[in-house]
């Protein structure tokens, strides 16, 4: 299964964001947050069932160009960082 956000109408040239995907593994859900508010409903899972798989396409910062390799996207990234747990919404907000 595969997770598309749509940031579409939210970057703005010279304005920083933060940006949060939240994977609960244990609890079924994933949701993302948009400078600590979330950006959409949170999606459920069966829990427990999440695998990460190395071998799919990841990509961050990547435009969809319709089904081939996606497209860059002309902004830069500042701080990546994949966590072992899921963060609750406090910790998010602490990182901001």
């Amino acid at each position: 299964s595969t997770y598309t956000a749509n940031f579409q109408g939210h970057l703005q040239q010279g304005v920083w964001n933060h940006y949060a995907l939240v994977i609960d593994n244990t609890n079924g859900i994933n949701i993302i947050y948009e400078n600590g508010v979330p950006h959409a409903s949170p999606r459920s899972f069966l829990p427990g069932s999440y695998t990460y798989n190395p071998t799919a396409l990841f990509a961050v910062g990547a435009i969809s160009t319709g089904g081939g390799s996606p497209g860059t996207a002309h902004f830069d990234i500042d701080d990546f960082r994949i966590y072992a747990s899921a963060l609750s919404l406090g910790d998010i907000i602490a990182s901001l």
